[in-house]
């Protein structure tokens, strides 16, 4: 149901809302980190399909779970941690979805070095795509504001972070090196 994609992506319940500004941000950093590290078309629209939806689950969280100006507590963070298989639950009815970008959209917040979530992958458990999802998600929601930040880090600052998860060993240095290269 391609004609739905959009609607998928701005659909919002307020002006406030981060999540379609950060879903077209992540769609257009993952394809150009992607293209950097000479990826072919396909696994460019690939990681594109999977950073403009990775975040959709987070549509069927109350919205003071996304929305709230303080910092979550223990068990709605857990709630949030969800949202990488709500999104594949919510995009697994229609056909014909890669299933790389599914693997990718799921496996968008795991960390190189065991630290992310849903599954606590480590380093090649995690998908190709899903590391360049993961790089382009983490600039993206630091360059991008959010209630509880005071205001959104300036994008060189955003940048310097990834750079710093990658020389720890958090994101995939590749990736990281790409995403600089593709936007710095």
């Amino acid at each position: 149901a391609p004609r739905r994609f959009g609607a998928l992506a701005v659909e919002r319940e307020s002006d406030a809302d981060y999540l379609p500004a950060h879903a077209v941000s992540c769609c257009a950093a993952s394809m150009a980190t992607a293209a950097r590290m000479g990826w072919s078309a396909t696994d460019v629209r690939i990681v594109g399909f999977a950073g403009l939806f990775a975040d959709c689950g987070m549509s069927v969280l109350p919205p003071s779970l996304r929305l709230n100006d303080e910092p979550l507590d223990e068990v709605q963070i857990n709630r949030v941690r969800r949202h990488p298989a709500l999104s594949v639950a919510m995009l697994d009815v229609m056909q014909g979805l890669p299933a790389a970008a599914l693997r990718a959209i799921l496996q968008h917040h795991e960390r190189e070095d065991g630290s992310g979530y849903p599954s606590g992958l480590r380093a090649r458990g995690i998908s190709d795509h899903a590391r360049v999802v993961a790089v382009a998600d983490a600039y993206c929601a630091a360059a991008g504001g959010r209630k509880y930040r005071l205001a959104p880090k300036p994008p060189h600052a955003a940048m310097t972070e990834i750079v710093r998860g990658a020389a720890a060993g958090v994101f995939d240095r590749e990736a990281a090196r790409a995403l600089v290269s593709a936007l710095g």
